[in-house]
């Protein structure tokens, strides 16, 4: 039996300056600095970048999880509220005028079948976008 060697997690990250000077690479990382969260929504503003807040808390389903991205990223009316279309919104993100973006996720499902694939979506999202030099980056909290 072979087993696939897999990279590690990135270790965890404590300082938002990190992120917001490209210290981090595009990817799912813990997050663990205090600052709250009208704080790192200013300071990344302030850096040309669009903060997307997705509070997991009462998502239950994959039509919730759907909702809380269109709602947390506006997306346009256009929305599909399906897979195929959350994968498309999340590597255009024009309408937000930005030069990257951070996603501070917390209370997402680790365990519901609809997070692991919406979670899979985001992986995607970081890689696409890194492809062109955007900063996507997703922080746990």
């Amino acid at each position: 039996m072979t087993v696939e060697s897999r990279s590690p997690e990135p270790a965890p990250v404590d300082d938002f300056d990190d992120v917001l000077e490209r210290r981090i690479a595009n990817g799912i990382i813990d997050y663990r600095g205090t600052e709250n969260l009208d704080d790192l929504a200013s300071r990344a503003g302030a850096a040309g970048w669009q903060l997307i807040h997705l509070d997991g808390s009462d998502v239950t389903t994959k039509a919730h999880y759907l909702q809380m991205w269109c709602d947390a990223a506006n997306f346009p009316d256009t929305f599909g509220h399906n897979w195929d279309a959350l994968a498309d919104a999340l590597t255009d993100l024009s309408w937000l005028h930005a030069s990257g973006y951070v996603v501070v996720a917390e209370n997402l499902s680790e365990t519901a079948d609809w997070a692991a694939l919406g979670r899979e979506l985001m992986v995607e999202a970081c890689d696409a976008w890194a492809d062109n030099g955007t900063p996507f980056l997703v922080l746990r909290r």
